[in-house]
């Protein structure tokens, strides 16, 4: 079953914080000024059980961080009916940036008192990069399965590099979001009589019972042990597509198990974690207590998605699997592991997403930090009177053989981003590293200007460039 949006619109920050665009032929998402995305999907007449549901959206504008969806409470907002392509077509009832920004701080959060403030302690999905032109696609069962009804989802990112998708105005049909539902077999309850209290927690024959046929998922391909292996209660990962048995599951960029479909520097794997029980106590409280994943903060998505999962587990299950999470994983590996909390084994599996085949006739492995250094630290950064070895501006040289030590690992002697915890390179994660922040100019006035600070900015191609060296570890000699 495909929907499309009963509502769409997006709210922005600033001089538009009072303006209605419920009637554009787009939505956008930015970091600043803030735009945050709306999708209003309606399921009342949805009775059977969502198995599974994917949201689908084409990309108007690029943009290396397509945002990450959250399930809004409560879908009671208006879509509007103005376009808010300029001032003459802002005055309208739809949702606006003042009706969630109640106490007027300039951010969306929990401490405002608007019902639409999205839930950002429920990430339900990663876009990822999005390119002009083509569709992506996302799990959103998690945000699907409370019954009939309405559900809002939000989208945000955290880049000033927007990113545009058609609404369901768009002028082209199959380009417009579109919600698909894989449906479970319709809630089955057999009734007989009984004489026994309600209170009971045995059931003998002839007892009133409720049963519910719950969907059941099954992952495909193999399935990866993380917890166990004993029969009482085990948890396994499946990763969709992806090769490899035992402790790694391996994808090439940009081939047909890269759920993000681009060679783009990173892979995208589709992630489900299943709790399977085949002999008593079975996943009971005081085990799933113990089943947590690592605080690694690439893995928020999936911890909060096992979380959910692990409050739901109905009593006496023998399987439960969580939705599919798209979880981006960066040049390298990404290890898929628990904390060692309470007894029982515990194994770590390695997502590992490897370089892109290159093209016909060329030879790749050759760029490495090196390649950094010579092209844009000794170019454009290690000056005599800014990062070289004279100058150490900031505390940070950039000069030859000091640079990777100051830079990897470090955090930021900017006041405001080194109180805030942000690491000048945190490896794996471009979008939290400082560097590339000042480089993009994705940075706040207490976090000092852009850099460099005399000369040209830097190119797409070398910001793509420390993009790429960054999402593969930043490694200090390996190739990326």
């Amino acid at each position: 079953m495909d929907l499309a949006p009963a509502g769409d619109t997006f709210v922005k920050a600033g001089t538009e914080a009072g303006w209605d665009h419920g009637a554009a032929d787009e939505v956008e998402v930015e970091q600043s000024p803030a735009h945050i995305v709306y999708l209003k999907f309606d399921l009342s007449a949805v009775a059977a059980p969502v198995v599974r549901a994917t949201l689908t959206l084409f990309a108007t504008d690029a943009s290396p961080d397509g945002g990450t969806l959250y399930p809004v409470s409560d879908s009671s907002w208006v879509e509007g009916n103005q376009t808010g392509k300029s001032s003459a077509s802002a005055s309208g009832p739809g949702l606006k940036w003042t009706d969630l920004d109640t106490n007027a701080d300039g951010k969306v959060d929990a401490r405002d008192a608007s019902p639409f403030v999205p839930d950002f302690t429920r990430p339900l999905a990663v876009l990822g990069s999005v390119t002009l032109g083509q569709t992506v696609t996302v799990d959103v069962t998690g945000a699907m399965q409370a019954g009939a009804g309405l559900y809002t989802l939000a989208i945000k990112n955290g880049s000033t590099n927007r990113a545009k998708y058609s609404s369901r105005e768009s002028q082209i049909p199959a380009q417009r979001p579109r919600l698909h539902l894989e449906l479970g077999a319709l809630p089955t309850t057999t009734t007989t009589t009984t004489s026994l209290p309600p209170t009971s927690t045995t059931v003998p024959d002839g007892a009133t019972t409720t049963t519910t046929t719950l969907p059941t998922v099954t992952p495909a391909g193999p399935l990866h042990l993380l917890a166990g292996p004993s029969a009482s209660c085990r948890l396994v990962a499946a990763v969709t597509g992806w090769s490899g048995k035992g402790p790694a599951a391996r994808c090439t960029d940009g081939d047909t198990c890269d759920a993000d479909g681009a060679a783009d520097g990173s892979c995208t794997a589709p992630v489900t974690l299943c709790l399977e029980s085949n002999a008593a106590p079975g996943c009971g409280p005081d085990v799933l207590a113990t089943l947590k994943l690592s605080s690694d903060p690439r893995l928020q998505a999936l911890s909060a998605a096992f979380e959910d999962m692990k409050a739901h587990m109905p009593a006496g299950a023998s399987q439960v699997c969580m939705p599919v999470v798209s979880q981006p994983v960066g040049k390298g590996r990404l290890a898929l592991k628990l904390q060692r909390l309470g007894k029982g084994r515990r194994k770590t599996l390695a997502l590992v997403c490897r370089p892109s085949r290159p093209a016909h006739g060329k030879k790749g492995g050759g760029t490495t930090f090196a390649t950094i250094q010579k092209k844009i630290f000794d170019a454009s950064c290690a000056t005599p009177t800014c990062h070289g070895a004279a100058a150490v501006s900031g505390g940070l040289n950039l000069a030859p053989g000091a640079s990777y030590g100051g830079l990897v690992g470090v955090l930021s002697a900017n006041p405001s981003a080194g109180a805030a915890g942000v690491l000048r390179v945190a490896p794996g994660n471009p979008d939290a590293s400082f560097l590339l922040q000042k480089l993009s100019g994705n940075i706040t006035p207490a976090e000092g200007v852009k850099m460099p600070l005399v000369g040209r900015p830097l190119s797409p191609a070398e910001l793509d460039l420390i993009r790429r060296w960054i999402a593969a570890g930043a490694p200090e000699t390996a190739p990326f």
